[in-house]
């Protein structure tokens, strides 16, 4: 019997706006981990939201078709799906209502009135479950945005739902509070305590491996719904649409042509395995070798910088040099320090001790204002204006020449395909599109550096692409260096040229992508994972230290001597 069943749903925000979904009918049975993909825009958020008793009954919308949670009208059952459905929310700001980590995770046990014996293991069981043990009593504002997404799928976790929905759940967390997520909803399903589980992700690399289930969204409607290893068949079509197809999928046409009857792998040990089958030899690209790698000049110099909340150090003794147009990443666990440093060099924050230098100014005594942008990790906590047109216009204003203000407004209006939105609340834009625009509001500066928290975050792979190719033209046309937090390692395999790792507040190394992923110690160190598509390379060539770090690579210079 199905555990939820949606027939003919539409959905629109009002009797005046497009359809957001339109006609979907969709069924889940128990035991059922389903992963939900589509571009920006496509509906995701939405669905779950009408699966939680979210929307319309709290958002609003013009909405019809049914939805039931067993044999109970979610539509039009008050209540409904209280303490039988969980919601984590795509940006965790939006859910967390207490003061301290403790009392979030509580906050909803206690409103379905369990017993204080229950409360209490269910809130050390998801403080463990999530690594906030040692968090339990820190306040909720002074986590990190990593931190913030753990507890936030700790608090719903907690609740023990019938219905798990998790939108966008891996997307700031490091690689192994990935995993301890992924192993928790596993077992929550195994134990049937969860039933149904659905999972909204751009992507879906570390998803794949649990997933009994792979629906495809696009323009509110069904692309595709199945297998993952069937769905994943139609990489060239999912691509299309803007999707990031996993990489281990992204192999799939070469498998085929080796071996027709080959089921799809999940991992990158059953990719390499039938690979090696055929006798694999790398040519090495060595025009490809590296993206570029700025200039010999120094933009940025940080020495023996150290910071603290008062409640210990965050940063301790950090040095770090960046060289004018570099594109670099700053990698590390939740919690490691990473945004704090970004602050301290936009000069947001004082440093404790140590010495921030750029463009050759001491920032201390010179503020950075104008010489550095800042993209926040949330792009509503930078919006200051109630139309995109003012946005854009806000941090020039009656400070250049109003022609020269008019035509960097309509490039960028123009690059970042914002045509006709100029008087559009910045509020009511997509994730995606707000996403663009906070960019948008600092390259019109034309900063020196510009530092970005998690910049691909919410975004489809069209997005993406388009947002790192922009940046990549401000380097190329204006030297602008470029400083980004990520845990997106195959994007910063992509577009990077230098990566910083912090471990315990201090940069333990810095180089390429290729020479962070092939120091095996200091990825165990600091737990952070290579791309799949270069952890199956290495399994190919173990000896090898110039193989592949990104899909492209991979397809044009592994070769086969047997057919």
């Amino acid at each position: 019997m199905e555990k939820i069943s949606l027939q003919n749903i539409s959905f629109s925000y009002s009797a005046t706006s497009p359809q957001v979904l339109d006609k979907l009918s969709l069924d889940f049975k128990p035991g059922e981990i389903v992963l939900l993909v589509g571009p920006t825009g496509s509906g995701k958020t939405t669905l779950l939201q009408i699966i939680a008793g979210v929307t319309p009954q709290v958002t609003g919308g013009v909405i019809s078709g049914t939805a039931l949670l067993d044999s109970t009208d979610i539509l039009r059952t008050s209540g409904a799906c209280r303490g039988r459905v969980g919601l984590v929310l795509q940006d965790p700001e939006s859910q967390l209502v207490n003061l301290t980590v403790n009392d979030e995770i509580v906050f909803g046990p206690e409103n379905l009135k369990l017993p204080v014996e229950e409360i209490r293991e269910r809130l050390n069981w998801a403080l463990k479950k999530c690594r906030l043990e040692a968090m339990r009593d820190a306040y909720v504002y002074a986590l990190s945005g990593g931190q913030k997404q753990r507890l936030a799928i700790a608090a719903g976790l907690a609740l023990k739902p019938e219905v798990l929905l998790l939108d966008g759940p891996l997307t700031n967390l490091d690689p192994e509070g990935a995993r301890e997520v992924l192993q928790t909803i596993y077992e929550l399903v195994e134990s049937k305590s969860t039933q149904v589980v659905l999972v909204s992700s751009n992507k879906i690399d570390a998803l794949l491996p649990l997933a009994t289930r792979l629906i495809v969204l696009d323009q509110g409607r069904i692309a595709f719904d199945g297998k993952p290893e069937e769905v994943l068949q139609q990489a060239d079509k999912l691509s299309e649409i803007g999707l990031f197809v996993p990489e281990v999928a992204s192999l799939w046409p070469v498998i085929l042509v080796k071996e027709p009857a080959a089921e799809l792998p999940k991992t990158a040990k059953q990719a390499a395995n039938i690979l090696r089958k055929y006798n694999p030899h790398h040519l090495v690209d060595t025009d490809g070798m590296e993206n570029g790698a700025g200039s010999a000049e120094d933009i940025i110099e940080v020495k023996g910088l150290t910071y603290d909340y008062g409640l210990g150090l965050v940063l301790s003794g950090v040095d770090l040099t960046i060289k004018k147009g570099e594109f670099v990443a700053i990698v590390g666990q939740n919690g490691s320090g990473k945004s704090t440093l970004m602050s301290l060099i936009t000069g947001l924050r004082s440093p404790k001790a140590g010495t921030i230098t750029i463009a050759g100014k001491d920032i201390q005594r010179n503020s950075p204002q104008g010489i550095v942008g800042y993209v926040f990790q949330y792009p509503e906590h930078q919006f200051v204006s109630d139309t995109v047109g003012k946005e854009l216009r806000f941090g020039l204003q009656d400070r250049i020449d109003p022609v020269e203000l008019k035509r960097r407004i309509d490039e960028v209006i123009c690059l970042f395909g914002m045509e006709g939105r100029e008087d559009v609340s910045p509020y009511t834009l997509s994730v995606g599109e707000k996403r663009m625009l906070s960019v948008a509001t600092m390259l019109v500066l034309r900063p020196q550096v510009l530092i970005l928290d998690e910049p691909t975050t919410g975004l489809d792979r069209n997005l993406t692409t388009c947002l790192m190719n922009i940046l990549r033209r401000f380097v190329d046309d204006f030297g602008l260096t470029v400083l980004q937090v990520s845990h997106d390692m195959e994007q910063v395999a992509e577009y990077c040229t230098k990566v910083a790792v912090i471990d315990q507040g201090k940069v333990v190394i810095t180089g390429t992508p290729r020479q962070l992923f092939l120091n095996a110690d200091i990825l165990k160190r600091t737990k952070l994972d290579a791309p799949v598509i270069f952890r199956i390379a290495q399994m190919l060539f173990p000896d090898d230290a110039t193989i592949p770090v990104t899909v492209g690579q991979f397809l044009k210079e592994v070769h086969y001597a047997s057919n």
